[in-house]
């Protein structure tokens, strides 16, 4: 079991993943066969038999809350990352795959002080880079940096995107899963959630993101795609 018992072990996390179903079926047949056999195998006074059987039980009844717990925290992570990227990210690569494969340039628009401005742009020229971060703080601190230093557009008037011109006449677009501000709202309301609660379900979204990645690898141009932990560092 998990080391940290108090991010699991709490009155809201009992009242979430007890089930009265599991316990009735399965703990208490459980707990009766285990004292069988510790009654056979050990001579043991009633007392005594009570106590272990006591124990066997809270032990099983806390493997349940803690089972369950981790599934939630895995489903949670992969409802997030499955909304995410089928109905964003699959998108947005197939419609710059469809532009690439047709030789149609891309347009980006944006506005520059007052006027708004329409660059157009062949694929080759677009970077995409794509920032998983691996907790909540750097999901923070990851989306403050690119509100800071991007500008806000829409590719080919569809997508909303964050962007940088470069000195070369090329675009970069930043994107950082907005999904996951979802998060502390669950946390808050069902599950105690922290910095590092927050890395596990990171890992959980990253390792789901990067499944669907390689499943939909043949649209994902290695020219244009790039995946990073954060802006500095390489995934």
């Amino acid at each position: 079991m998990d080391n940290d018992i108090s991010r699991w072990l709490t009155i809201e996390s009992i009242i979430k993943f007890a089930s009265p179903y599991h316990f009735l079926i399965v703990i208490l047949p459980s707990t009766v066969g285990i004292c069988s056999i510790i009654e056979f195998l050990i001579n043991l006074s009633k007392t005594k038999l009570v106590a272990v059987g006591t124990i066997v039980l809270i032990f099983l009844f806390l493997s349940q809350i803690y089972s369950y717990y981790k599934e939630y925290e895995k489903s949670m992570a992969e409802v997030l990352e499955t909304g995410y990227f089928y109905n964003f990210f699959d998108k947005i690569v197939q419609h710059i795959w469809d532009r690439k494969y047709n030789n149609i340039p891309l347009k980006i628009k944006f506005n520059n002080g007052q006027k708004e401005v329409i660059e157009t742009i062949k694929t080759s020229q677009l970077k995409f880079i794509v920032i998983l971060p691996l907790s909540y703080d750097d999901f923070l601190d990851t989306i403050n940096i690119i509100n800071k230093t991007t500008k806000i557009g829409s590719l080919d008037n569809i997508y909303k995107i964050r962007f940088s011109k470069n000195p070369d006449d090329t675009i970069t677009v930043y994107e950082c899963p907005q999904t996951l501000m979802a998060i502390p709202k669950h946390g808050n309301h069902k599950i105690k959630y922290d910095e590092k609660t927050s890395k596990l379900f990171h890992k959980h979204f990253n390792a789901y993101f990067d499944e669907d990645w390689r499943n939909a690898s043949d649209k994902i141009s290695s020219e244009i795609f790039i995946k990073k932990s954060s802006l500095n560092n390489d995934y």
